[in-house]
């Protein structure tokens, strides 16, 4: 077997013996083929620093995940945390103005005071038999009553409206009551021709 066969054949086996050591057996200028002078060179290169270089880039790898999922986290948390924030105010506004909108509401009917809101007829002036509407409303009342009594069923209402065909003239009067027992009355004339 002549050199430049047995350095192919140590670099073939895989061989853990060094370039250097295999090398040495082929000499320049040695009788051996002219491929054998090119193997010596490219064995007495030194061997490149990839793979050293592969591991220490393999070595920090986890640490830079880390600090990349880290700043992932913290980005995607403060994102959640002012959308939350945003959230909760618009809550509070619509809350606030939800409050606003039932006060005026109840300002329009009478707030939380105990009152009779309206107390009307329409048409004022009728002819007798003709239909007539008698309307009442009334604010934080528990009981409700009209006299002369009506023939109709009347109850605590903001805004409520009974039919009427008055034969002569009449004055009804509206009592109203609240829970604590406080009254407040209204009277109306209807005018029958």
């Amino acid at each position: 077997m002549n050199h430049a066969s047995a350095i192919l054949s140590c670099a073939a086996r895989g061989s853990s013996t060094s370039y250097h050591s295999i090398a040495r057996h082929v000499k320049p200028g040695s009788p051996a083929r002219p491929g054998a002078v090119i193997i010596y060179r490219v064995l007495t290169e030194p061997r490149p620093e990839a793979p050293d270089r592969a591991r220490k880039v393999l070595r920090y790898m986890p640490i830079a995940i880390v600090i990349a999922m880290a700043y992932a986290g913290i980005v995607l948390f403060s994102r959640w945390s002012q959308t939350r924030d945003i959230e909760a105010k618009e809550k509070a506004k619509a809350a606030e103005e939800r409050k606003t909108e039932e006060q005026r509401a109840l300002d329009v009917v009478g707030g939380t005071e105990f009152n009779i809101l309206v107390f009307y007829a329409t048409p004022g002036l009728v002819h007798r038999g003709d239909p007539v509407e008698l309307c009442y409303g009334v604010a934080n009342a528990q009981t409700v009553k009209i006299e002369p009594d009506t023939g109709r069923e009347v109850w605590p209402s903001v805004n409520r409206c009974i039919d009427l065909k008055p034969k002569k003239t009449t004055t009804y009067t509206l009592t109203a009551q609240d829970a604590h027992g406080n009254t407040k009355t209204a009277a109306l004339t209807l005018e029958v021709h």
